[in-house]
């Protein structure tokens, strides 16, 4: 899919935003805490070029996709429309076992991310809900390691490590109360690059979030 699609989200936010009021919106610096499900999945045709290399006759594979994600965030919110926010997360893992014909045994394979972000937040305020849109990038460390299991054979690097700048996006729709304190439901994807061989992956997030306007 191509990934500037996913820009539409924000893009349809911005332009409401222009012509919607801004009744209950408020605007200066909130921070806040978010936890949900990450859901991921490395292909099967990476899955089989790691067999291979290992030296495995790749046979059934399963994957564990789904995966506990947190984040911690602060942002400042310049308008009633919009904002940048900033923050550092964990995407949990996600991990796959492919069969062995050989040996009978089992190539496990487990990958791991976290960074800090940086986005720009498009906000349309419709009394106190908001629907949230935004779009930004990461700085952040992936990490996909190899075990031979029950007699199989492991690939000569057994974890390769990867840091640098990728780019995520997302969409919600939040609620503000009188009190400062407002919450939060929202998607988010995030591009994983597995540093074996420009290998990637996309990790979608569904998260709850708690926040506080200072």
């Amino acid at each position: 899919m191509n990934k500037f699609a996913f820009a539409l989200p924000l893009l349809a936010v911005l332009a409401l935003g222009i012509a919607a009021p801004a009744a209950h919106a408020k605007d200066g610096w909130y921070a806040g805490l978010s936890a949900g499900l990450g859901v991921g999945s490395i292909k099967d045709s990476q899955v089989n070029q790691f067999a291979a290399s290992a030296g495995v006759d790749p046979g059934t594979i399963d994957k564990d996709k789904n995966s506990f994600t947190f984040k911690a965030f602060v942002g400042y919110s310049m308008t009633a429309y919009l904002g940048f926010e900033g923050g550092l997360f964990d995407l949990g893992s996600r991990s796959f076992r492919v069969s062995d014909q050989n040996t009978g045994g089992a190539l496990f394979g487990e990958s791991k991310t976290y960074g800090a972000s940086l986005d720009v937040v498009g906000t349309l305020p419709l009394g106190n809900w908001r629907l949230l849109g935004r779009a930004g990038g990461y700085y952040g460390r992936s990490m996909l390691s190899f075990e031979g299991e029950g007699g199989a054979p492991t690939p000569p690097t057994t974890t390769y490590r990867n840091t640098r700048f990728n780019w995520k996006v997302g969409a919600g729709v939040g609620y503000d109360f009188a009190s400062n304190v407002g919450f939060r439901v929202e998607w988010e994807r995030y591009r994983v690059d597995l540093g074996t061989n420009h290998d990637s992956m996309y990790v979608d997030t569904f998260s709850g979030s708690v926040l506080y306007r200072f």
